[in-house]
């Protein structure tokens, strides 16, 4: 969390059971403010750390959104008596959804409690190409970076292979709102830089 100018803390890589990823989520709320834990979240039986984080005493506020990558995001809180303390956020653990994830919950909340103005602003370019997909029922993300020509910048999608990858050369998160399910090129689409 360097880029937003915060002390971090890093745990390590911890095994998907319960009792070692108990030991450290437990650690890590006693000694921080704001937990991020990054995989195991999903809805499978052996996604450990929403158990953890129920046994640990977190109030879940949402787990399940949806947006493409990142449908398994997590956030609870834990309180001392009525006082809120403690935020855990629960991220999946492919690369690509985590960013989508950071990026749309986790930075904001952080820079919210700093009483830094996050408006998690999206900026409109046109989109180069001609784009469809299939499922218009989530808010999906894309990797993309631009092109410029003597016809101005556009946003140019890189090669998509999956939450699993997270390209070099990705410049910005390209947004598809619920609903929409063709974007014609030269038509304009919502990026966020990263």
């Amino acid at each position: 969390m360097k880029d937003i100018n915060i002390d971090s803390k890093f745990y390590g890589i911890v095994k998907d059971e319960y009792d070692t990823l108990y030991s450290v989520i437990f650690e890590a709320l006693k000694e921080n403010d704001i937990v991020i834990v990054n995989g195991g979240i999903s809805f499978g039986n052996m996604d450990y750390s929403k158990r953890v984080f129920n046994d640990l005493g977190v109030e879940k506020l949402c787990h399940g959104v949806l947006i493409k990558p990142g449908k398994p995001f997590y956030f609870g809180v834990k309180k001392d008596g009525n006082k809120i303390n403690k935020a855990i956020f629960g991220i999946p653990g492919n690369p690509f959804a985590s960013l989508v994830s950071i990026e749309n919950f986790v930075k904001p909340y952080i820079n919210n409690c700093m009483g830094i103005k996050d408006d998690n602003s999206f900026y409109k370019f046109p989109l180069y190409e001609n784009y469809k997909r299939k499922n218009s029922k989530v808010e999906e993300y894309y990797p993309v970076d631009f092109i410029t020509n003597d016809k101005g910048t556009f946003v140019k999608l890189l090669d998509y292979k999956g939450s699993f990858y997270l390209p070099a050369n990705m410049k910005a998160l390209m947004k598809i709102n619920i609903g929409i399910n063709e974007i014609k090129a030269f038509e304009n689409v919502e990026i966020k830089f990263i």
